[in-house]
Parts: structure tokens; C-alpha cells; sequence
């Protein structure tokens, strides 16, 4: 086969090959808990290429909204001038955007402003951030009384961060004070984790993004009126939106927990076992790095099967998807790596491309970090606990296509019955 040199080729030949599978080949269907169905989740052919050139036009038009991840139109673009895909286009789905959130208030006013230190959490998330352990590793007032401002500006930098700032401030008015001084948040990333609540974060946000005007970045929850705020009041500050689990991107057999750190697997259900992050995984130098938690391991349900944890992405924007499948395999336009027993294998839109033995299913415990990198050179390497364990090549006619936007899928399979994201930008 001669090498495919862009992805509407890519588009040709699988359309193709799934025309040529269908006529030569009638596939038994087997029970889904069969012990002889294989590694690959098989789901019916899917049309989902005819549009993918248009899906590209549209998507970048986002491209200078201001930050990936926002659904905003085009500046200076009305609703009508906006291009459109066809209503039999598969990507023109039902739109699986979770209820609007609450306005938020920017306006710090004396029926808002806060008599004390701000919080920014208010509820069980804040005692996950913040516990017992971190309380006692602050430094103290009377040390810090006795320190110059030097000093105690360096070590806020090596504390300090937004979900802490209200345990900082109660150590004294003067550590209070120093909190809002640039050097304490400069030349690294800040992030608002989705357990912040918004609404008390919002009145303040005007008084503290002076003090964090030198941040390499701030990693904020998806919110178009976060979005839109920032982007008028600090048009230089790189904002990257951190993508996280939404009720609203899963099956019916999975929960999502945690302000949407974390996904579990609903007690007794085996199917509709798959789940999709809300925004884009980071592009950094040249490649996509994605990593979860496995916080539970312990789902007697995958002791007797072939296949486990799955962990991918798709090219395909999730709010625009009508039907997730039953695995993330069945999602549109998705590359899937599936741990099974004896190897790990790579499904491209649900068909095996690439399968190796030297890390399975038997490597994962509780508590292991699993890494998926997508790189420049179009291959799959699998990390467990930072090291890298195996890579996976497709054919050149089915890596990623450069230059889109890719999202997480996965699947809660086997024995993994609940995982966290990690902020890991790398391995």
C-alpha cells in the first residue's frame, strides 16, 4: 500500500478497507462475556470520515478564540456566518453539554467583598487540598515574624498555591499581605482546580491576577465566563483550560466523583463502562501526555475476563458526539490502548493496528500512575509510574493527524473500578 501523505488519504483508505472487510467477511456475533471473544471490543462499522475535512475548517475557527478548549465563535463572526457541517454528518451530534453553570459575579462590591481571607472552597474538596499533614508543614507566624521579606517571599513561593491561599493568609495580616506580591506566584504554572468553587473566586479574581501577571500560565476548570473575564482583564496571561471528567461524557455504567477529578464504575454494572474528558489534552513540545491514577483495582467483575483498563483519545469533540459506544473503542475517530492479560494492544476506530507482550493487565496495581504519550512521530508509548514499559507504531495511514485537537477517552474494565486524573504534563 503506498504511503498515505495527509488524513483525507488517511479517511480513503480505511473507508476502503471497511467496504472491502464488510463484503468478503460475515464476523459471528458472539455474547459480549463470551470467553472466546478476543482483545478487540468490535462494534459495527462505523461512517464516521465523510465530513472529517469539514470538521477540521470548523475547528479552526477556535483556533483564535483565545484558548483551546472554549466554545466560543470566531471573533468578529456571527452565529450565521459560522461554517456548518451537514445534519447527516456524524459529528453533528446532540450537543451532550452539561446544565449552565450559575453567573458568576466579577464585581467585588461591599454586598460581596469577604470580611476575611478568601477560601475559594468551602466544602469537603477543601479538606482533600488542604489536610492535617499540610497544615503542620506551614511555617509559622513568630518564624516568619523574624525573617526579611526576602526570605519569606521565597518560601510562600515554595507553599503557596490558589486552593491555600486562605490557610496562608490566617498565618498573620503581614503573610496575608505578601500572598499578593508577583514574586510569590511568578515563573510557574498556577491552577484552579474544579473543586474551587467559582462563585467566591470570582468577586476576588480583579484584585489577585496582578499578582499573578507573571505566572508561566494559569491552568483554570472549563468556564466560557472565566474565560471571557480573564481574557479581558489579562489579555497577556497564558490560560490553558485542564480538561476533567463531565456527567454528561459518560455511560450509564460509570460516576463521576470528585468535581470531576475522579470516575468509579457503578456498582454491579459491566457495560456502557466508557468516559471522555470535557477539554483538549496539552500539546507540549511536539506531543500529548496523558496520565491517570488507578485509585481501585479491586472489581471482582474483571477477574474472569480477557480485557482490562483502556485508556485513549479522540480526535472527535465530545459535545458534538451522539453516541459514546458501549467501550472506547466505539468512540469516533478514537485510538485506544487496551490492557488484557497477556499484552497491550492499539485500536484505531475499534480495529487492532498494533499489539506487544512486554507490559499486560498483570503489571497494573492499586495505585499505579499509567501514562499515555502520543509523539511526534506518530507512535503510542505507555508509561506506568513514570517508566516507560512499551510503544506501540501504527501504520503511517492511521497515526493522529497533526495540528487537531485530541481528548481522553476510557474505560473502566476488568478490575479497575475507579481512577483520577493526574496534572502530569509529562512523564
Amino acid at each position: 500500500m503506498d504511503t498515505v501523505q495527509n488524513p483525507m488519504q488517511l479517511v480513503s483508505v480505511m473507508n476502503v478497507h471497511d467496504a472491502s472487510d464488510s463484503d468478503s467477511l460475515v464476523d459471528p456475533m458472539l455474547p459480549s462475556r463470551s470467553p472466546f471473544v478476543g482483545f478487540l471490543r468490535h462494534s459495527p462499522p462505523q461512517a464516521m470520515y465523510d465530513h472529517f475535512d469539514q470538521l477540521l475548517r470548523w475547528r479552526s475557527h477556535e483556533e483564535n478564540a483565545g484558548v483551546a478548549g472554549c466554545d466560543t465563535l470566531h471573533p468578529g463572526t456571527s452565529d450565521s456566518m459560522q461554517p456548518t457541517l451537514p445534519k447527516e454528518s456524524p459529528y453533528v451530534g446532540s450537543h451532550r453539554h452539561a446544565p449552565p453553570s450559575p453567573m458568576l459575579n466579577f464585581t467585588n462590591t461591599k454586598f460581596t467583598r469577604q470580611t476575611s481571607p478568601p477560601d475559594f472552597e468551602l466544602d469537603l474538596a477543601f479538606e482533600a487540598v488542604f489536610s492535617e499533614q499540610d497544615e503542620e508543614s506551614l511555617p509559622s507566624a513568630q518564624v516568619l515574624t523574624n525573617l526579611p521579606e526576602e526570605a519569606v517571599l521565597q518560601i510562600l513561593s515554595l507553599v503557596a498555591d490558589i486552593p491555600r491561599i486562605g490557610c496562608l493568609a490566617r498565618v498573620s495580616s503581614g503573610v496575608a499581605t505578601l500572598l499578593k506580591k508577583e514574586p510569590v506566584w511568578a515563573h510557574r504554572p498556577l491552577r484552579i482546580p474544579p473543586s474551587v468553587n467559582l462563585a467566591l473566586l470570582a468577586p476576588e479574581l480583579a484584585s489577585w491576577l496582578p499578582a499573578w501577571r507573571l505566572a508561566s500560565k494559569l491552568i483554570i476548570p472549563r468556564s466560557a465566563q472565566l474565560i471571557e473575564e480573564l481574557s479581558r482583564r489579562s489579555p497577556d496571561l497564558k490560560v490553558e483550560v485542564a480538561w476533567r471528567f463531565d456527567k454528561a461524557l459518560k455511560g450509564e455504567g460509570v460516576e463521576v466523583v470528585e468535581h470531576g477529578h475522579s470516575v468509579k464504575r457503578v456498582p454491579g454494572a459491566e457495560e456502557e463502562l466508557v468516559v471522555l474528558g470535557d477539554a483538549p489534552i496539552p500539546f507540549i513540545d511536539g506531543a500529548h501526555y496523558l496520565e491517570v491514577r488507578l485509585d481501585d483495582r479491586s472489581a471482582d467483575a474483571g477477574r474472569d475476563t480477557l480485557n482490562d483498563f483502556g485508556i485513549g483519545v479522540t480526535a472527535s469533540p465530545p459535545a458534538n458526539i451522539e453516541e459514546l459506544g458501549a467501550v472506547a473503542g466505539e468512540v469516533p475517530l478514537s485510538w485506544v490502548v487496551d490492557f488484557t492479560r497477556s499484552s497491550v494492544m492499539l485500536s484505531v476506530n475499534n480495529k487492532e493496528v498494533a499489539k506487544e507482550r512486554k507490559v499486560s493487565a498483570e503489571d497494573l496495581e492499586e495505585g499505579d500512575r499509567v501514562g499515555l504519550r502520543v509523539t511526534p512521530a506518530g507512535s503510542f508509548e505507555i508509561y506506568i509510574n513514570g517508566i516507560l514499559r512499551e510503544k506501540l507504531v501504527p501504520g503511517v495511514n492511521e497515526h493522529v493527524p497533526r495540528g487537531v485537537e485530541i481528548f481522553p477517552v476510557l474505560d473502566l474494565y476488568g478490575c479497575t473500578s475507579q481512577l483520577s486524573r493526574t496534572y502530569a504534563e509529562e512523564p
